[in-house]
């Protein structure tokens, strides 16, 4: 029994090293994974961000509030109310 339990943690080492080694390239040795990664985070080249955010959330309060005003409006149009 001692000798099957030692054969098989010999063999389960030995698949162990094999399979957790690493190539230089998957250390993160190899450099960026894609050509724009250098400039990914460089915030300065965004155009007025806290503008485009503003108008963005704007832009989706109104759709969001003007689609079901629009949907009431022409219902009540159709049916003669207003």
């Amino acid at each position: 029994m001692a000798t099957m339990l030692q054969a098989s943690a010999r063999q389960l080492s030995r698949v162990g090293t094999r399979a957790f080694r690493a190539t230089p390239a998957a250390q993160g040795a190899g450099g960026y994974d894609y050509l724009h990664a250098p400039y990914m985070y460089q915030l300065r080249f965004k155009p007025a961000p806290k503008f485009l955010t503003a108008v963005l959330i704007g832009g989706g309060v109104a759709t969001g509030a003007g689609i079901p005003l629009f949907a009431v409006w022409f219902g009540q149009k159709k049916a003669g109310i207003i």
